[in-house]
């Protein structure tokens, strides 16, 4: 057994092809366009939610007022007359 069967390809090389520490290649541009592609999609999502919390805050406070129309303040109401437990009131229109 004085020699190796290395197989269709040959006996493997002395150095990786971009080299031990990487010297031989240079850096791929796809790490930094998906780094940048994940900043700018963050970006966009943080504003997403900026519009959507702003928009739920003014609902639910529009939805407060509309639920506060229906009740009328105690100074506009007068008592007039009482017959037994049964008090009669009237609003006073400011109009």
């Amino acid at each position: 057994m004085d020699t190796i069967d290395w197989g269709p390809y040959g006996p493997p090389k002395d150095e990786p092809k971009c080299g031990f520490k990487n010297e031989h290649c240079t850096p791929s541009n796809s790490v930094s366009k998906s780094m940048i592609l994940a900043v700018c999609l963050g970006f966009v999502l943080m504003i997403v939610i900026a519009v959507a919390a702003s928009l739920y805050r003014k609902w639910k406070i529009e939805q407060e007022i509309e639920g506060l129309l229906w009740k009328i303040d105690k100074d506009e109401l007068q008592l007039q007359q009482q017959f037994g437990e049964h008090t009669q009131s009237r609003v006073r229109s400011w109009h």
